[in-house]
């Protein structure tokens, strides 16, 4: 895939794992698919982004764990219950 500052980004996607990587590296670094893969996926038809692509720190149930400290000790607990 050619962008519009003429670089060539380079995805692989596994069709049966619904995994693509790209040669930006955006979704390595940040953790945000970038729009190459999401032009692959688009193009394979893939109406939803696969679970793969949304990180624990993006759901709503990214703080319901419990927080330990280095030694064990909880220093953080969710109280309400959803």
């Amino acid at each position: 895939i050619r962008d519009g500052y003429k670089k060539l980004r380079v995805v692989t996607y596994n069709t049966t794992t619904m995994v693509g990587s790209c040669t930006c590296k955006l979704f390595e670094t940040h953790g945000i698919p970038c729009r190459h893969l999401i032009h692959v996926l688009r193009t394979a038809q893939v109406k939803e982004l696969p679970e793969h692509y949304v990180l624990k720190r993006f759901r709503k149930e990214c703080k319901i764990e419990p927080v330990f400290d280095e030694d064990g000790i909880l220093l953080e607990a969710n109280e309400s219950s959803s």
